[in-house]
């Protein structure tokens, strides 16, 4: 008896079969992938507004936060700005100002995520 391995034409038709496969799946792959990424950057943001407003109730200062395409910059003084680029997440040219209380106005921020529409509320009570 003779061990026969597999043929070129069955290598082939497997290769072929992977590689579609690998063309279905993979797009749904990336696209899942890029969801959670938007969504890290979404907790991301929310975060960051979360600690300024606690820095500014406990520091006593205000800040400035001017968020714009894919873009928040972020101002405590003249002299220290903080910039953070994101890319899965984008806005529509808006301010928010906390004060030295930690009250943000507005108290809501929108963001375009996956190609939707989304607000952020942030409520003014208890910021600490």
């Amino acid at each position: 008896m003779r061990n026969r391995g597999f043929t070129l034409i069955e290598l082939l038709i497997t290769i072929a079969i992977m590689g579609l496969a690998m063309g279905l799946v993979g797009p749904l792959a990336i696209e899942q992938l890029d969801k959670f990424r938007a969504q890290d950057e979404l907790v991301q943001l929310e975060k960051t507004i979360k600690n300024h407003r606690r820095l500014a109730f406990i520091n006593h200062h205000t800040t400035h936060i001017v968020l714009e395409n894919q873009r928040a910059s972020i101002s405590i003084s003249d002299d220290n700005q903080q910039v953070t680029e994101f890319e899965f997440i984008s806005f529509e040219p808006q301010q928010l100002l906390i004060n030295r209380n930690g009250f943000m106005e507005p108290t809501e921020v929108a963001v375009e995520y996956n190609n939707q529409q989304r607000v952020l509320e942030f409520e003014n009570a208890g910021v600490y």
